[in-house]
């Protein structure tokens, strides 16, 4: 495991979230040979209310209230794309009859999730949805735009890892 890029938005009515960004390895067999796989995920809480020194504490994990998704290459690219001020939104574009952007959609055999990440007014949001089981659950923040910068640095060196086209010229 490597180390996690989180961003915390607690709020004083204690209904903030925070994301966490995680690469992660597993080994990967293919026609007899054995090589790492990275994988990235995403994961986003509630905030559940503040410890005994004040601070926001948030619902992580696969009990409670938190949503994690794992992203892929191309998912990877949308976020890169809104983050480098490339695109508005995540997915495909707004129909005129809709109020807000469709987003990234995860289909599992459990549920379904939908990523939503864009910029409005040179300020970036994320929100995440998951349905399961009828239950439906949400959550975002803002990002900032310093945030956005590391997010991008962070998410173009994954790729770079990922693929480890080591080209020589």
């Amino acid at each position: 495991m490597s180390k996690e890029f989180r961003i915390y938005k607690p709020q004083r009515d204690k209904k903030g979230a925070a994301s966490k960004w995680q690469c992660s390895t597993k080994i990967k067999k293919v026609k007899g040979k054995s090589y790492p796989e990275l994988m990235l995920f995403l994961e986003i809480a509630p905030q559940t209310g503040v410890d005994k020194d004040g601070n926001a504490t948030f619902d992580w994990g696969n009990d409670g209230e938190a949503i994690i998704v794992k992203l892929g290459t191309a998912d990877i690219g949308e976020f890169l794309l809104v983050a480098d001020g490339k695109k508005e939104a995540v997915g495909p574009p707004k129909a005129s009859d809709r109020k807000v952007e469709l987003g990234l959609f995860h289909q599992t055999p459990k549920g379904n999730t939908t990523i939503r990440f864009y910029i409005r007014n040179k300020m970036f949001y994320i929100a995440v949805s998951r349905q399961r089981d009828g239950k439906v659950i949400r959550h975002g923040h803002a990002v900032t735009p310093a945030e956005a910068t590391v997010l991008s640095v962070l998410l173009k060196d994954f790729l770079v890892k990922c693929y480890d086209w080591n080209i020589k010229s």
